[in-house]
């Protein structure tokens, strides 16, 4: 029992800390991109800097309180709240524009295919 005990709690382990590394790993974006000529690339070393600044804000967000955040350390607060709604209203804004398109489609079936008014 003890030894089945070890080998469940070990192996159990393993996959829930894997997965956590693998995507803390894939986060952590070079900040220094240079094109398979040799030459700089800006905007994409502008877009790895602000995806691992913020997705650290998020994180600093949820995992310390509200108490922790002030003076300096309030602007970022606000900051790193205002780009979260930003995103989860694209995410929103995304959802409902497949399922609009999706309607569009089963309209345009039902009226000119079954129906044949347009």
């Amino acid at each position: 029992a003890l030894w089945v005990g070890y080998n469940a709690g070990y192996n159990l382990t393993l996959r829930v800390a894997m997965p956590l590394l693998t995507n803390i790993s894939r986060t952590m974006l070079p900040w220094t991109v240079h094109r398979p000529d040799g030459s700089f690339d800006l905007a994409t070393s502008i877009n790895n800097f602000l995806f691992t600044a913020i997705t650290l804000m998020t994180l600093c967000y949820f995992l310390f309180s509200m108490t922790a955040f002030r003076g300096r350390a309030e602007v970022l607060y606000r900051f790193t709240r205002m780009v979260m709604m930003i995103a989860f209203g694209a995410g929103f804004g995304t959802g409902i524009a497949n399922y609009v398109s999706l309607l569009i489609g089963r309209l345009d079936f039902i009226f000119s295919d079954m129906f044949g008014v347009f």
